[in-house]
């Protein structure tokens, strides 16, 4: 199976990179840009940024060398505009878009969530968040029909980037 070297630094990123990046945002915790022309769809803890970026840049340079192309593309649908990026293969779109899984954990209430309760009984106070875990996946977004054709994640013993890799099942 043919791997792909995920470079440790970017020094000449892919043009969709470079978009991203200006893309970002100021937020210090979540880094979401999944709404954004242009852009290459993440949604991920801020920590996790130059990682996904350097995987993104090894496929989409990748691809580019194979002969493929990558396009940020923009669909209105149901009067909304749907932006993504795709890798296109013999005139056959796939759609591609880079998250941070999530656990879920038991929830803290607030006091502010207490005294609401106190106020208001009907209130229900959540009983699990959703918080990253730190493992990165690659495959089609949700609500795309591709949702569960591909998609490739770290695991308990490997990375995305790892040459060692089990096979997808």
């Amino acid at each position: 199976m043919p791997t792909v070297d995920v470079p440790d630094v970017l020094e000449r990123p892919h043009r969709l990179v470079r978009a991203t990046r200006r893309a970002l945002g100021r937020s210090k915790t979540v880094v979401d840009t999944r709404d954004q022309a242009e852009a290459i769809p993440l949604h991920l803890s801020r920590g996790h940024v130059d990682r996904a970026l350097r995987i993104m840049h090894a496929l989409l340079t990748e691809a580019a060398q194979r002969g493929y192309q990558v396009e940020a593309r923009t669909d209105p649908q149901s009067g909304t505009a749907v932006h993504q990026m795709v890798v296109v293969i013999r005139g056959h779109a796939f759609p591609l878009a880079l998250t941070e899984r999530m656990t879920k954990v038991p929830h803290e209430p607030t006091q502010q969530e207490l005294r609401c309760q106190e106020r208001n009984p009907w209130i229900r106070i959540p009983t699990y968040d959703h918080e990253f875990n730190g493992r990165l996946a690659i495959g089609a977004p949700v609500g795309t029909w591709h949702q569960h054709a591909y998609t490739h994640s770290d695991g308990a013993r490997w990375t995305l980037e790892s040459p060692t890799r089990p096979p997808p099942a």
